[in-house]
């Protein structure tokens, strides 16, 4: 492999419903623990659900910086700032060390780009205005989602 093509993979994070950090990540998934358990404070309307992967203990701030930016941070915005400041952290990079060029990430999250409450009000905004299928969707959600 010559030294354009190599990769090297210096550090992981990990902010999931079964463990924030590598070793609480590990522990769980050595342990059989689901993260799948009855969503917290669950106001769907009419959604027929209330199951799923939620990140109980998680506090943005430890990992964001600046702070101000959370207030245009969706969670799962900060969910990636937080596992890129762990695996930084674990690599031993600091902002600014080393050419942006030469970093990579590979971040995976749910489809779901904010918060169940926000789509709920978009998707009973349609409702409402007697728009069964949704085509007005788009819509409605840009006054009730988040925009990151």
């Amino acid at each position: 492999m010559d030294q354009q093509t190599e990769v090297v993979i210096t550090g992981l994070g990990v902010v999931s419903p079964i463990g924030i950090g590598c070793e609480a990540l590990w522990d769980s998934l050595r342990d059989g623990r689901s993260g799948v358990k009855l969503l917290p404070d669950f106001q769907g309307g009419d959604f027929a659900y209330g199951y799923g992967g939620y990140i109980a203990d998680f506090e943005p701030k430890q990992y964001v910086k600046p702070r101000k930016s959370l207030k245009v941070m969706g969670r799962e915005i900060q969910t990636a700032f937080a596992a890129a400041a762990m695996a930084a952290e674990q690599a031993g990079v600091e902002a600014g060390t080393i050419d942006p060029d030469r970093i990579g990430v590979v971040f995976g999250s749910e489809m779901l780009y904010g918060e169940v409450e926000e789509l709920a009000g978009a998707y009973e905004e349609c409702l409402a205005a007697g728009d069964q299928e949704c085509t007005g969707y788009g819509d409605a959600a840009m006054r009730h989602v988040f925009p990151l």
